[in-house]
């Protein structure tokens, strides 16, 4: 019986397409499956909602749509970790140790407690086995340091074939949507996605090419987390 802990960068996608939807898809849709989070992905995955609509790649009915499903499943699909002091005080350990966001490092903290659980409640080919999976870069390198077996929805980008023009042409209208706005921080998120599916289509110069002026544009806060990851993913497609 596999337990994946979910976290919030990941269960969007199987609401929203976006690149790794397919394979979350085939997750959350295994029976079999266990799929837990902690109880703070509720207001994530509303806020995630939020920004993609404001960037335009879905309509207000469409996360309407997307919310009520997902209020539904949260009755039906998955187990929540409440989310106590002690979990607080781990995650405050980790923002110290790994650059994460403070809710990221309560879905870390979380899924340490998890697989430790786990292992308490049996040994040997008894344990069950968990995988943490997101889509954060720092995360999925934090979660390895800690010792976590983990699985990155991107890593699976090839079994979305039958999304990507539908993905394409998403991706498109959101960052020509942001431009119109003005609003720098979500079209700098809208970039990264598309710069993401180029990434793994094997498009790195163009997908370098999306990025790196909007990178450029920004003057200062380059220690926030968006920025950060956004220089991070300009490095991984230099090399």
């Amino acid at each position: 019986m596999p337990v994946y802990y979910l976290e919030s960068s990941a269960l969007v996608k199987y609401y929203v397409t976006e690149p790794g939807s397919t394979w979350v898809r085939q997750v959350v849709d295994t029976e079999e499956n266990v799929l837990v989070s902690a109880e703070i992905i509720i207001a994530e995955v509303a806020a995630a909602l939020g920004v993609i609509t404001r960037m335009g790649r879905i309509s207000q009915h469409q996360r309407d749509a997307f919310w009520e499903q997902f209020t539904r499943d949260l009755l039906q699909s998955y187990e929540f970790l409440p989310t106590r002091r002690t979990i607080i005080t781990r995650a405050a350990a980790l923002c110290l140790k790994h650059p994460l966001r403070g809710f990221d490092a309560i879905h870390l903290a979380s899924g340490l407690q998890l697989q430790e659980t786990l292992v308490q409640q049996g040994t040997g080919v008894d344990a069950l086995p968990s995988t943490y999976v997101t889509s954060d870069d720092r995360l999925v390198t934090a979660a390895q340091t800690e010792g976590l077996t983990v699985e990155n929805p991107f890593w699976h980008t090839d079994l979305d074939t039958s999304l990507l023009p539908r993905l394409f042409s998403t991706l498109c209208h959101a960052l020509a949507v942001t431009r119109r706005q003005q609003a720098k921080a979500l079209e700098l998120w809208a970039a990264m996605s598309l710069s993401r599916l180029w990434q793994h289509q094997d498009k790195r110069a163009a997908a370098r090419e999306l990025l790196a002026p909007l990178y450029g544009w920004f003057t200062k806060g380059f220690d926030t987390p968006d920025l950060q990851e956004a220089r991070a993913l300009l490095e991984e497609l230099g090399r």
